[in-house]
């Protein structure tokens, strides 16, 4: 790095002149090298989301119920 690379560095600057145009060119092009998913995957990755929220929810909900009821219980014992 030369000296005045490291002066605009040091100073909070950054080290070349950022260009708008190019990055989104840039993305543009690494967006066009991803390989998107089918809709059959999208779809039966969603359901299997949407089922382990829903499974876990209910575990949630039966620790849930039996901490109330075990603290209600505990509470009319003292």
């Amino acid at each position: 790095m030369t000296e005045t690379q490291t002066k605009s560095i040091s100073q909070g600057g950054s080290p070349a002149p950022f260009k708008v145009t190019e990055y989104l060119k840039d993305i543009r092009a690494e967006l066009r090298n991803v390989t998107w998913p089918d809709r059959p995957h999208v779809i039966r990755a969603s359901a299997v989301v949407i089922a382990l929220c829903v499974g876990m929810s209910a575990v949630v909900g039966v620790v849930d119920y039996g901490l109330t009821i075990g603290l209600v219980w505990f509470n009319r014992v003292l």
